[in-house]
């Protein structure tokens, strides 16, 4: 009952911001409001304004429209099934699904980026990336209807561009969030420690995995390779990215702090399943360079650094993985000097996400003065929607 209560609400809640919205436009932006405005839906408008030619290019009201409709989630088992036996009918139905769903997401972004709180919608990074987000969403809503394999294939290469437009976001926010803290000093009104950005941002990041996964599974279908389809990995062995990763971190410390401490690896070590296997080096990667840069700080001065250890486990839907170190609590204190290896500060909350976008989770527990241990849960079966704000 609680649940239904809840959906009702939810519906409540969409149509009372949708009329809103709708009541906005309506108000001096070349629309005549109707009279018996309250008798008409606002899905009836909507549709039949959808139904409408092009928008101009430039029209903020065809990225709030676009905003205001509904995303579609997808299961990591659908994008799977659907690219198994790629063919030219396959290709031209998951660019035509593009077409549609692509707009409807990066509007949604733009929207969040122009409603960020404390100023950080208009500092100078978060300014470029609003136009960033702006100019892909216009090369997707331009590009005619894909009816043929010529049009598909040039919408392939419109995706390729985006992606590769879009590769240095994080940056850009990074970038905008210090740019904030100087405004605000030279303000005289330093950012408060009140000021929680981070369930703004991850809103965001969230969507940002799902437009780069969708992108990306779609041009990569176009390449075969052997054990993929797209860039889902049919028997995706976490025991060999964990070892890939334990290298490539390890080298990172090895560079910072002159040595590094061993990585023991326990557990099953057969598991596997279908998944991204990029999405599981990013978390193992920030998760193994956040114990080893926290074990050289604590033990930096030792004859030889205690070890981390990684153990694998497998249930019935899910799949385990547990990172241990003894750096003391330091894999999750704040600093306020960074050390080299700490980067933006955003290895954690991102590794979170991806552990999140299909159903996962990520979880710390530290004792106090000894160390940190990082609990991986990877849904192994691909059936959880895509986690879409």
């Amino acid at each position: 009952r609680s649940s239904a209560a809840s959906d009702v609400y939810k519906r409540q809640e969409y149509g009372a911001t949708l009329r809103s919205d709708m009541a906005f436009l309506l108000s001096g932006r070349g629309f005549r409001k109707p009279k018996a405005w309250s008798l008409i839906s606002p899905r009836t408008f909507f549709v039949s304004f959808s139904k409408n030619s092009k928008p101009q290019k430039g029209d903020k009201n065809a990225i709030l429209f676009s905003a205001l409709k509904h995303q579609t989630p997808l299961t990591l088992r659908e994008l799977l099934e659907f690219g198994q036996e790629p063919s030219k009918w396959t290709f031209l139905m998951s660019a035509q699904f593009l077409q549609r769903e692509l707009p409807i997401r990066i509007a949604k972004r733009v929207r969040e980026l122009e409603r960020l709180p404390h100023g950080l919608a208009n500092v100078p990074s978060i300014i470029r990336l609003i136009a960033l987000y702006t100019h892909s969403f216009w090369e997707l809503m331009e590009f005619d209807e894909i009816k043929t394999e010529v049009e598909e294939q040039r919408f392939t290469t419109v995706l390729e561009k985006i992606l590769e437009a879009h590769s240095t976001v994080r940056e850009h926010i990074a970038d905008g969030l210090q740019e904030l803290v100087e405004q605000k000093k030279l303000e005289g009104k330093p950012l408060s420690e009140r000021a929680d950005l981070r369930p703004y941002l991850d809103s965001f990041y969230l969507t940002r995995i799902g437009l780069r996964l969708l992108a990306g599974q779609h041009v990569k279908l176009h390449s075969k390779n052997e054990g993929y389809v797209g860039i889902i990995q049919r028997e995706c062995y976490p025991i060999k990215i964990a070892k890939e990763a334990a290298e490539d971190a390890a080298d990172m410390c090895r560079l910072n702090y002159g040595e590094a401490p061993k990585v023991i690896f326990l557990g099953d070590q057969s598991i596997h399943f279908p998944y991204v296997p990029s999405h599981l080096y990013y978390i193992f990667f920030e998760l193994l360079k956040n114990s080893m840069r926290a074990v050289c700080e604590i033990h930096g001065r030792a004859n030889e650094l205690p070890p981390v250890t990684m153990t694998f486990g497998e249930g019935d839907e899910f799949v385990t993985v547990k990172i241990s170190d003894q750096g003391g609590d330091a894999q999750i204190m704040e600093h306020d000097g960074r050390p080299p290896m700490a980067g933006y500060g955003h290895g954690l909350p991102f590794s979170r996400l991806y552990t999140r976008y299909f159903g996962g989770d990520l979880n710390l527990l530290s004792v106090q003065g000894f160390g940190t241990d990082a609990y991986v849960d990877i849904s192994k079966l691909g059936n959880i929607d895509e986690q879409l704000p």
